[in-house]
């Protein structure tokens, strides 16, 4: 048989180090690479060696040379060290698999060749461990002062299920006639629930988040999709305020709107709010590369803040906060609008806030309960005459208001 030709000897003990320590790299690696085919060793997974960045100047797969633009990153399943081009996508790992020890339930960065060998369980895997799958609670003490900005898709749930309390049973629905309309929601098409910053002299900045779920045709609420709203606006006003934002979305167009890439809010607002509690009334037209929309916002403001302006605004989808929810990349907002994703267990608490809004009005509980038994909703045909009717109403009774609503604490206005 032909055997390989031996190694030449070391001339010193310099040389003979050398090929030692070469030996041993050679060595490490080919545990890495049977550490991450789960090699076992007595009985239990081989966890792959995380590899320091001092030990690379180039990536371990393209070989270019890191420097202040390239920068490393690891593969958090193999832990070799890749330049970005190289570890752009991001997976669920199954547990003690990783090379660190990190959180099986948000999706990891991994290198490509990694991503290959874990892709085809990534579907079980958001089924079995991502956070959709969560338990998720929530507590009355963090009700009244919610954060305009959320960075999970679990705290933004959370928000949304305080605000349907706070517009139902919270402080502010105890003044008259700031809380949600029962026949509204109950004909809805979808909802937007948001909590919106604003603050400037003159010059104002909006920024703030929220989710967006939609009524499938069972009669139950679709997965939460993710947005955001940021925009300017100028005129005479002063102050800062937090605002709680349900824009009710009162036909299949606005939902489709929603569920675009990108959505305009051009409008001008007046609004007033002084002391803990207050309200605005903004008239709007929105748009996006969805459709146009129709929707009919109602907001609770927290802080003081006066003025007429003319604003902008962009709401856009936060595909980062889906992914880490959902454990993939391949749900769209149209997929979770569209109810072609089942609903989301760690979504709970705003299902169940939703059912109590509606089980609180005694011509709804028979309804309700109907929806509850698994029953399909009346014609869409039918609803959106409903909601037609009611619209023309609020328009109507606005207009016999005149400048005199302007003053009052709350108000219903399509945009």
């Amino acid at each position: 048989m032909p055997t390989s030709a031996p190694a030449p000897a070391p001339k010193n003990t310099k040389d003979a180090m050398k090929m030692a320590r070469d030996d041993w790299k050679i060595n490490e690696s080919k545990m890495n690479v049977a550490s991450v085919s789960k090699t076992k060793q007595n009985g239990a997974p081989v966890a792959p060696r995380w590899v320091p960045n001092k030990e690379k100047s180039s990536c371990t797969k393209c070989n270019c040379k890191f420097d202040w633009v390239k920068r490393r990153h690891h593969c958090r399943r193999c832990g070799e060290v890749f330049c970005g081009d190289c570890t752009n996508k991001k997976a669920l790992l199954p547990a003690n698999t990783a090379a660190k020890e990190s959180d099986t339930k948000n999706p990891r960065r991994v290198c490509t060749d990694c991503y290959d060998s874990v892709e085809s369980m990534q579907e079980q895997l958001a089924m079995q461990d991502s956070n959709a799958m969560r338990t998720n609670e929530i507590e009355d003490k963090n009700r009244y002062l919610n954060s305009p900005m959320r960075f999970t898709m679990g705290a933004e749930i959370r928000k949304a299920a305080y605000i349907i309390r706070n517009f139902h049973s919270g402080l502010e629905a105890k003044v008259d006639d700031t809380s949600l309309p029962l026949m509204l929601i109950r004909d809805a098409c979808g909802l937007a629930i948001l909590t919106v910053m604003k603050v400037g002299f003159v010059w104002t900045g909006r920024l703030g988040t929220g989710i967006v779920i939609s009524r499938r045709g069972d009669g139950t609420w679709s997965p939460p999709n993710a947005i955001m709203m940021a925009g300017m606006g100028f005129g005479a006003q002063i102050g800062g305020e937090v605002t709680d934002i349900v824009v009710v979305l009162t036909s299949q167009a606005a939902v489709n709107a929603f569920s675009g890439k990108g959505q305009v809010s051009l409008g001008g607002e007046l609004s007033v709010a002084v002391g803990p509690l207050g309200r605005s009334a903004e008239g709007a037209l929105r748009a996006g590369d969805g459709g146009m929309s129709s929707c009919i916002s109602y907001s609770h403001s927290k802080g003081f803040f006066a003025g007429v302006s003319i604003e902008g605004a962009v709401i856009s989808q936060r595909p980062d906060i889906n992914r880490n929810f959902y454990g993939t990349d391949k749900y769209t907002g149209e997929d979770l609008l569209r109810g072609n994703v089942p609903p989301a267990p760690a979504a709970k608490p705003l299902y169940d806030a939703l059912r109590t809004l509606m089980e609180s009005d005694p011509t709804n509980k028979e309804r309700a309960g109907f929806l509850a038994a698994g029953h399909s909703q009346p014609q869409q045909q039918q609803q959106q005459g409903q909601q037609g009717n009611f619209v023309n109403q609020q328009q109507q009774q606005q207009q016999q208001q005149g400048a005199g609503g302007a003053g009052q604490q709350g108000g219903l206005v399509a945009i």
